[in-house]
């Protein structure tokens, strides 16, 4: 079975980026109600939990994704005896880490206030708090978990990601009422594990109305699953370095400059992940697409195909260190009080830690279609050791300056050199400096472009929302021509182009530009 690529990326992406307006858009507001109703220690409360909770969900090792992986093949030759026994082994595997993470959880659970320098809200009692997330955590994998890894493995994400959005709204809407009426943390909290419950009921009734011949029923062969549990093993590295790695920042933050400096630390980063997030919607959305091309096409046109995404995504990465790095501090400014703002310096960090981390992402995209986890599968360890000796001194000489730095430094030192290699070297069989080149040429050629829109930004003085809106307007437009002519020659560009617009519109595009 071939997929609809071209129709399911659209439908993936555009339900996807709607999803995220929402689940992005709706936090915003609560953080916002949150710092003036209840205060920033109840936000630093829920960063630190979420983090604690990311650590134990290392349990799952990336055994869901190396079981979508190995659906492409039986999907694309119409294998429904494997594609079940593959349900049924996700369903086995997803009740036992759900099991281990509730044992280790619990285990914890007296612990938890060591996590926390300083004081704590006087309302409210961290360890009952602890235990509503850690439901809500372990409940995720018991329900029906093991039926969502269709919608991903038939490149069905728009279905997930519509469900998500209705719930989205639905469970904000319900805190918001819950923290301006009543003013109570509990109450807030116990949303959460109610619209987990809702949501995986939900999914999994669709699934079974999409595909009712797929059943947890049979066995897989023993050489399969010995594939699946080396690419399991593989993608657990990964997980679990990414996972220190991202969860570390909030509890450094959190033991060494306490729950208010997580808040605030939180409120910057949430700017900068939302954005990569957004973006990666799109391409996450292309994942299966890509990995059934993979199949059924040479390597060489999957090449021509990697490096057009790759030009798109320095396009984005151009225009977007842009807007970040003008627009960032008057928003914060706007948003949480000048009480709450960092640095000029950590706009210019965070903005670089956005460049580094987002130019990684098309290795990632393909490296992940392609299953080649083994080949850099210590690449994310070495690189949250790294992360963890840098953060703790850094943190403690230029604060909060420090965290985001030492991730900038394991990305640039171990994993995007690891990780482009594999791609390059074990699938693609081309030079690593090719990639090198292309990265390289982006940045000298963006200098110029960020030069110009500063010198633009840097007229206007007052902030308000209007001078905001302003300098948005110049971030946004400002570097399009530019960018339109670095990139009017790129052939793979064009020709990717091409086939994704639709025909009458293309030919007219292009020879009007070229």
């Amino acid at each position: 079975m071939k997929l609809n690529v071209k129709r399911n990326t659209i439908n993936g992406s555009i339900s996807g980026v709607l999803n995220k307006v929402v689940a992005t858009g709706f936090p915003f507001i609560m953080r916002t109600i949150m710092i003036h109703y209840m205060g920033t220690q109840y936000l630093g409360l829920s960063s630190l939990f979420t983090s604690i909770l990311n650590m134990l969900s290392l349990a799952e090792l990336g055994f869901g994704s190396a079981l979508v992986y190995s659906m492409y093949k039986p999907i694309a030759e119409n294998d429904s005896e494997t594609i079940c026994a593959l349900m049924g082994l996700y369903k086995k595997i997803y009740r036992i880490i759900g099991t281990m993470i509730l044992l280790v959880g619990i285990a914890i659970t007296p612990f938890v206030r060591f996590f926390i320098s300083g004081d704590v809200p006087a309302d409210v009692n961290v360890y009952v708090l602890f235990l509503i997330y850690l439901a809500n955590t372990v409940l995720s994998y018991y329900l029906f978990a093991y039926k969502n890894c269709l919608l991903f493995a038939f490149q069905r994400n728009d279905i997930s990601n519509n469900v998500n959005t209705v719930l989205t709204i639905a469970e904000y809407l319900a805190m918001i009422m819950i923290i301006v009426l009543f003013r109570n943390y509990y109450m807030y909290v116990l949303v959460f594990p109610v619209i987990t419950i809702t949501g995986n009921v939900v999914r999994a009734i669709i699934v079974d109305r999409l595909y009712p011949q797929y059943k947890c029923r049979g066995r897989i062969s023993a050489e399969l699953q010995k594939e699946i549990y080396k690419k399991t093993f593989a993608l657990g590295c990964h997980k679990i370095g990414n996972t220190i790695s991202s969860s570390l920042d909030s509890l450094v933050v959190s033991s060494f400059l306490g729950l208010s400096a997580v808040a605030i630390f939180g409120n910057y980063n949430y700017v900068v992940t939302t954005l990569i997030a957004l973006i990666w919607i799109v391409y996450y959305s292309m994942t299966a697409g890509i990995g059934n091309r993979m199949v059924l096409l040479s390597r060489e046109e999957n090449y021509r195909d990697f490096t057009a995404l790759t030009s798109i995504n320095n396009i984005i990465c151009v225009w977007a260190f842009g807007c970040l790095l003008f627009l960032y501090q008057p928003f914060v400014q706007l948003w949480t009080g000048e009480q709450n703002m960092l640095p000029n310096t950590s706009v210019l960090v965070f903005a670089c830690y956005f460049l580094v981390c987002q130019s990684r992402k098309v290795i990632i995209l393909y490296k992940d279609a392609a299953g080649l986890w083994k080949e850099d599968q210590w690449a994310s360890i070495i690189g949250a050791i790294l992360n963890l000796i840098v953060n703790i001194t850094l943190v403690q000489i230029i604060g909060i300056n420090g965290v985001v730095l030492s991730s900038i430094i394991s990305f640039l030192l171990v994993e995007i050199p690891w990780e482009s290699y594999a791609l390059y070297k074990k699938y693609f069989g081309k030079s690593l400096m090719e990639y090198y080149k292309i990265q390289v040429r982006m940045i000298i050629m963006a200098l110029p472009c960020w030069i110009v829109i500063g010198l633009f930004c840097s007229v206007i003085q007052q902030n308000t929302i209007v001078t905001l809106l302003v300098r948005g307007l110049i971030c946004g437009i400002l570097p399009v021509p530019y960018l339109v002519l670095i990139y009017r020659k790129d052939e793979n560009l064009k020709r990717m182009l091409k086939r994704i617009i639709p025909s009458r519109v293309a030919s007219r595009l292009f020879r009007d530009m070229y």
